[in-house]
């Protein structure tokens, strides 16, 4: 963070350019840390995926249902089929 500080634009707003930042001291980690950090994060990243995947299939699941739920051009007993139709 200090090298960033000491590199930035020195404006209002700093920021490094791509020159700047390609003279950034780097830390490239072993092969076996790398290794062991990928066998931790790998499992977390694709359940981060699959609750997007059903935070999608969730929203539009409630955006047919709820229009329609509200309009009371549903019924509840309506609404189980509508889900399985829509999942």
């Amino acid at each position: 963070m200090e090298e960033m500080r000491n590199k930035g634009t020195g404006v209002a707003i700093p920021g490094l350019n791509s020159t700047q930042a390609r003279s950034l001291t780097t830390v490239v980690p072993m092969s076996t840390v790398a290794d062991a950090f990928d066998a931790i994060v790998k499992p977390m990243i694709a359940r981060i995926m699959t609750a997007c995947r059903q935070s999608q299939e969730l929203s539009a699941v409630r955006d047919t249902l709820l229009p329609k739920l509200i309009s009371g051009g549903m019924r509840m007993k309506d609404a189980d089929q509508l889900v399985e139709e829509a999942v």
